[in-house]
This record gives C-alpha cells, sequence and structure tokens, in this order.
C-alpha cells in the first residue's frame, strides 16, 4: 500500500538521495514542540562493505561487492518507507486532535494541530485535507484573507474536492467579493452537487452580488445611496464540516507522497501560535516563496521534457502549493501539471488543469492545452471549441501550431465520421 503511495525510496526517484526527507535542494523540517514528538528524520550511514581495496579477499573488479550493495540499498528503502508511514499516521492523528478542538470551538487550538499536520505532511495523500481545515479553523478566527490562501492550496492540490472550494466561497463572501464567492460556490456544487447548505450559500452571495452592482451602478449615475453596515447574515457553521470531512481521495493531483520540503513550504504552512498570542497574529501572512516555486519549476520542466511524467507532477503540485494564484507563473505551473498528466493518460485531471489555467489567466496555450486534453476524452466537438478559442487568441499573423492544426483535423474528421 505505501508502495503504491509514496514510491519505494531508494531507486524510486532518478535524482533522489538515500532519504526520501532528504531530497537536494530542500531541508528537513522538524516537527513541532510541544505538539507532537520527534520524528526521527535521517537515515544511518552505511555500513563499510568487506570488499573495499586492499582487504584480503577484496575483488579488483568491484563486482562482488554489488549483491551486498543491493541489500543495503533495500534495507534504506525499507527505513524509509517506516519513516513515511509514521509520519502519516502522526499528521492523520494531528489532524483529529485538530478536529477535536473544532467541535469543541477551539478554533486557536485547531489551528495549531492542522499546522503540525501540514509541516509532517505539506503534499501528502491528505494534504488537501489538512488545508481544507486550517481554512475553515481561520474562518471561525475571523481571518478570511488567510483562510482563502489556504483553500486555494487545497484547491492547487486537489482541484476536485469540493469543500476546498466551499471554504474558499466563504472566505471571498467575507471579504466582500461576492463575485469571487459566487463562483467558488458554483465550482463546489459542481462537485458536490447533493450539498444543499453550499446551494444556500451560493444563493445568498448571489444576492449579496446583485445588490453590490446595483450599489456601484446607482454611485456612477450620482445617486445618492446610503451608507449601511454590512452585516454578516450568514455565519456559515464549518466545525460540522470539519469534524466529518472525508479524506476525497478521489479528488488528489496524486503524487507519489511525500519526499521534501523546502523553507518556502514551512513558511507556507504556517507554524504553531500560542494559546496567548491575538488573532492578529495569526494572519502573519508573507507571500509564498516566488524563488522556490521557480526552482521547482525548473526541475518540473526537466522530468516533463524526459518524460518522467511521475516526478514532473509532483514538482508542479509542490510549486503550486506556494503559488496557487499568481496571475502569470500559477497558470504556467497548471498547464506544465496538465501536460504531465496527458503524458500519464488521466486527460480527465489534465482538463481541470488546464481549466484553471484559463481562469487565472486566459491564453491560447491554455486553451490549446484544453482542447488537446479533450480530444484525447473523445470529446471532439469540445476540442474544436476550444481550438477555435486558441485561434480567437493568437496574434495577428500568427496561426496555430502544425501538431495543433493537427488534432484538429483529426477532431474534426471524427466529428464527420459521426454524422456519416
Amino acid at each position: 500500500y505505501y508502495i503504491s503511495k509514496y514510491g519505494s525510496g531508494q531507486g524510486s526517484h532518478p535524482q533522489s538521495t538515500r532519504s526520501p526527507l532528504n531530497r537536494p535542494g530542500y531541508s528537513g523540517v522538524k516537527p513541532m514542540q510541544p505538539v507532537m514528538e520527534q520524528v526521527p528524520m535521517g537515515t544511518p550511514p552505511r555500513p563499510p562493505t568487506s570488499n573495499s581495496p586492499g582487504e584480503k579477499g577484496a575483488d579488483p573488479s568491484g563486482a562482488s561487492s554489488q549483491d551486498e550493495d543491493d541489500k543495503i540499498d533495500g534495507d534504506e528503502a525499507l527505513l524509509d518507507l517506516a519513516q513515511l508511514e509514521e509520519l502519516h499516521h502522526e499528521a492523520e492523528r494531528m489532524k483529529a486532535l485538530g478536529n477535536k478542538h473544532m467541535a469543541a470551538q477551539e478554533y486557536t487550538r485547531a489551528y495549531n494541530a492542522y499546522s503540525a499536520a501540514l509541516q509532517l505532511s505539506p503534499v501528502g495523500p491528505s494534504s488537501h485535507v489538512f488545508l481544507s481545515n486550517r481554512s475553515a479553523a481561520l474562518l471561525s478566527l475571523k481571518r478570511y484573507s488567510a483562510a482563502a490562501t489556504d483553500a486555494k492550496r487545497a484547491i492547487a492540490l486537489a482541484p476536485t474536492f469540493g469543500k476546498a472550494h466551499a471554504r474558499l466561497g466563504q472566505a471571498l463572501y467575507f471579504l466582500k467579493d461576492y463575485d469571487g464567492a459566487v463562483a467558488a460556490y458554483e465550482d463546489a456544487i459542481h462537485y458536490e452537487p447533493d450539498n444543499s447548505i453550499t446551494k444556500t450559500y451560493l444563493e445568498k452571495a448571489k444576492s449579496k452580488a446583485d445588490r453590490q452592482k446595483e450599489k456601484q451602478a446607482r454611485t456612477a449615475r450620482g445617486e445618492e445611496v446610503s451608507v449601511l453596515t454590512e452585516n454578516s447574515s450568514v455565519q456559515p457553521s464549518v466545525m460540522n464540516s470539519v469534524v466529518t470531512d472525508p479524506n476525497a481521495q478521489n479528488a488528489v493531483v496524486k503524487s507519489m507522497g511525500f519526499r521534501g520540503q523546502s523553507n518556502a513550504m514551512t513558511k507556507a504552512v504556517g507554524g504553531a501560535i500560542s494559546q496567548s498570542a491575538s488573532v492578529d497574529s495569526i494572519n502573519a501572512e508573507d507571500d509564498p516563496d516566488f524563488e522556490e516555486a521557480l526552482r521547482i519549476q525548473e526541475r518540473a520542466n526537466r522530468y516533463l521534457a524526459n518524460k518522467n511524467y511521475k516526478y514532473a507532477i509532483e514538482e508542479y503540485t509542490a510549486a503550486l502549493f506556494l503559488v496557487p494564484d499568481d496571475y502569470n507563473l500559477s497558470p504556467d505551473l497548471h498547464l506544465g501539471r496538465a501536460h504531465a498528466l496527458n503524458g500519464s493518460r488521466r486527460h480527465e485531471s489534465a482538463k481541470i488543469d488546464a481549466t484553471l489555467a484559463l481562469r487565472i489567466k486566459p491564453s491560447p496555450e491554455a486553451y490549446s492545452t484544453l482542447a488537446k486534453s479533450l480530444f484525447y476524452m473523445k470529446d471532439y466537438q469540445g476540442a474544436v471549441e476550444a481550438f477555435g478559442r486558441c485561434k480567437d487568441m493568437l496574434p495577428e499573423g500568427e496561426s496555430l501550431s502544425m501538431f495543433d492544426r493537427a488534432y484538429l483535423q483529426k477532431s474534426e474528421a471524427a466529428l464527420q465520421e459521426a454524422l456519416e
């Protein structure tokens, strides 16, 4: 089970080190104290072999040491696997503790517990749930901007996780971005169509958006507009949805697991806050490390170019964790991950990433990626329409690339064949 989830440790990554927690470019992060016990992160040094040069019975060619090296590598892989299992269970324990604090309305403690889970597993199989739950805790603490950031990070890790979209909607609603809240609630309902509570919030957000637009129109016409206090007519009850939050594994853009964490990612997931700290101290919302995200993107691009799609997906996901909504970089990360997902024949997930890129920054490249994803899904009509949008956005005098024209022709031929 854990091999399928996390990879097999040594040898599972073309450029990995002995321990998945010590990959080059990352620095280990100690679990927070006193919230949890210290988890050993290192790997014991390799013992000397009996076939070193100059020893009695040594094989000058070194060939006889290969079996021993393979055995040691296997032992270290098992150790890495045990560490990952321990980290995963400890992170889940922190999430359960956070859920108990939410149920008891101890929101600061809940925030600390979810932060602890994220430090243990910032981009693991359940990290989107930890982020979504921490967003709920921040909503209860009325830290709406920070809650929106955590919700966006959860969506970057699991684009079809409905609860993350709903919590983004709640945060935007209280930030008075009613159009954004409407869009987020609509996404939540798309992925959780039977959620009646979200439907109620959607209608209230639509009503607020309409009133806001009417007020803006009256102001533009020079009409007198009374200043009304913006009462929060709806204070969403988030604690029940946190306690009953499923893992929703099908929503995750799956990677092979957590193999390391950067200083930037540590800063992004945040540390614990003391019970005596003011609520404002939670909102130490530094911008994610843009330079670190660029470095991760470079690695991802190399993996993609070498058709190492599994590792490309991991790296793009880690970068999106740091910059979930940067206008210039995030669309490129979504499109890179979409290409890797298409290469892995996960075309539905690729379509979602292309759509997310279009929402942030519409571009010919995003429409082209969406069109190819739809083509692979045999939605030829959708592919033709997306290629049409791509052509419309191209600068004057430019045309579709040779490959895009080929895909377009195949889509049109498939539609014609279906008519015949």
